[in-house]
């Protein structure tokens, strides 16, 4: 979102469920999480906007996302949209474990939703790969071949060991336990939100920022991010692949416009990635990457673009001048063909000429 813009947007609060980790507690996460260079443009525009954003104790595995009363009434309150991408992004994730994080999670929130007096939108995060087992996809729900609630069912008295034994059966066609959970929770929602006000959005692979804050924000290993970093530290030296193939990758900053914009249900903002230019980004990419491994300042990234760019000019300068030298060594020894090349030259300017005589006549 654009954060100048944001200022501007009359938000009282936005409340985030946040959990403990590693002896952290929710207030000192939310403070690391604000003190990123993400937040520097909104930060010189205003100061205080950490003050708006109240950090909500749970986890989205606890009954109820573990909640206290308290905050449980706060949000049935005073909320008024809802962003929702908590899931486990494991490809590889056990299935029972994959089931309570991607699907039990929608059901908890989903009921959560429908004890809110002043709910304006909900919008569900899933994967543009949920149907990846087909060869179209449409801006439909399909059918699961298995009831969620009978997997949900048995994930809370089955074993592990069982769901790792049954996981392929279950699955069928699709690559992993990512895409087959994402799909099913898509089945959830149009199954029990179909009196809510929901929208699905479905992002490829998400990667560094575009545009905002600034270009080649990351702060993570997901995605293309661990690729880049394997080459760049020398660990992958090949790989298979081709060459004609497209690489699924969607800005962050592209995701969040989008999921705001569908939020306020509104068309105003249409975001056209043709205008890309996509080898500009992917240096964006990778410096981004190299801040993040190497710890560095993110706000420098703009300088460290700039830079880049001047030293590619030199050296397509450099390249230019060698490659006309190589051409007078070759081409220049002989007096004979260097006298063709200067009547050719001559030529050929004689013909612009007339032709631009000719056509400023006609004019």
């Amino acid at each position: 979102m654009n954060m100048s813009a944001s200022t501007e947007v009359n938000i009282e609060h936005i409340y985030i469920l946040v959990r403990s980790k590693r002896g952290q507690g929710v207030d000192d996460r939310v403070k690391q999480l604000c003190a990123s260079p993400l937040f520097n443009t909104i930060r010189r525009v205003n100061p205080a906007f950490e003050k708006k954003i109240i950090p909500i104790q749970g986890d989205i595995l606890e009954p109820n996302f573990g909640i206290s009363s308290a905050d449980e009434y706060t949000l049935i309150e005073q909320c008024h949209i809802v962003f929702h991408s908590a899931a486990t992004i494991r490809f590889h994730e056990p299935l029972r474990s994959a089931i309570q994080m991607n699907i039990n999670s929608v059901k908890k929130l989903l009921s959560l939703c429908h004890k809110m007096k002043n709910l304006q939108a909900i919008i569900h995060v899933s994967t543009a790969y949920a149907n990846c087992n087909r060869s179209d996809c449409a801006e439909v729900i399909d059918l699961p071949s298995i009831q969620p609630k009978k997997l949900l069912d048995a994930s809370e008295w089955m074993d592990s060991s069982v769901f790792d034994v049954l996981t392929t059966k279950l699955i069928r066609d699709r690559p992993n336990t990512y895409t087959y959970t994402k799909a099913l929770a898509e089945f959830v929602i149009s199954e029990e939100g179909i009196d809510l006000p929901i929208a699905i959005i479905r992002p490829s692979i998400v990667g560094a920022s575009w545009k905002e804050p600034f270009p080649g924000w990351i702060d993570n290993y997901n995605g293309p991010s661990g690729l880049i970093i394997s080459l760049g530290k020398g660990m992958l030296r090949t790989m298979l692949g081709n060459s004609n193939a497209r690489a699924d990758i969607v800005p962050v900053d592209i995701v969040a416009n989008m999921m705001i914009s569908v939020a306020w249900y509104t068309a105003v903002k249409r975001f056209d990635l043709a205008e890309m230019n996509w080898a500009s980004y992917w240096q964006d990419y990778n410096i981004g990457i190299k801040k993040y491994v190497l710890r560095e300042d993110f706000d420098h990234i703009p300088k460290y673009i700039h830079h880049c760019r001047r030293l590619k000019r030199i050296q397509n300068i450099l390249l230019f001048s060698l490659v006309t030298l190589a051409l007078k060594l070759v081409f220049y020894k002989s007096f004979r063909i260097r006298q063709i090349l200067i009547s050719m030259l001559r030529i050929t300017l004689t013909l612009l000429n007339t032709l631009a005589y000719k056509l400023h006549v006609r004019k």
